[in-house]
């Protein structure tokens, strides 16, 4: 309720810009004699003209600083490591931002144990070996079905590992389809 007052007085004072503005270039057009062969027909065609630059740049504005404020965000999460030893074999209760984790240059994990972990990426994740995932939590990933020869360029590759009660974020798993199916018992 507190607000609601302000974000009605911001609508209207958006509006009047956009209506001012317009008004005003189509005046200026008016005053400047452009189109003036096409009067009056042109002074309207002006402001709506106007009034759809204005909006479009409005737009434009707003997906912006939304794309913006998205980066920010990324950057403050991936800043912040997690005092995690990489070396461990067994995690529990553990928020894991894979990019801190496993090493671009070495992006193999072997025989690790999680338990009620968050595993943060974004990543590509391929599961080979006797990986096991039971009672993952939300949100949900994507998979994708590889065939047997797939060699990732760009993935982590999980050998071996359990995870128990852990959340995936922003993953997307690679699995052959034998993998998928043992998954599913």
């Amino acid at each position: 309720m507190g607000i609601e007052w302000k974000l009605s007085l911001a609508n209207m004072a958006w509006a009047a810009w956009l209506f001012g503005g317009s008004f005003a270039l189509a005046w200026a057009a008016k005053v400047a004699g452009i189109f003036s062969a096409y009067a009056p027909f042109s002074y309207v065609a002006m402001f709506f003209t106007a009034m759809g630059a204005i909006t479009l740049g409005r737009a434009v504005w707003a997906l912006s600083s939304g794309k913006l404020e998205r980066a920010r965000y990324n950057r403050r999460l991936f800043t912040k490591s997690g005092e995690i030893d990489p070396i461990a074999m067994t995690f529990e209760r553990k928020r894991i931002h894979l990019n801190d984790f496993i090493l671009p240059s070495n992006p193999t994990l072997k025989g690790k144990s999680f338990t009620d972990c968050e595993i943060i990426g974004p990543a590509n994740i391929y599961l080979l070996g006797d990986n096991v995932i039971s009672e993952p939590q939300p949100p949900d990933s994507d998979g994708v079905i590889v065939s047997d020869s797939f060699n990732p360029l760009n993935a982590y590759v999980f050998k071996d590992c359990s995870f128990k009660r852990c959340s995936f974020q922003r993953c997307t798993f690679y699995m052959t389809s034998e993998h998928f199916m043992r998954s599913l018992q």
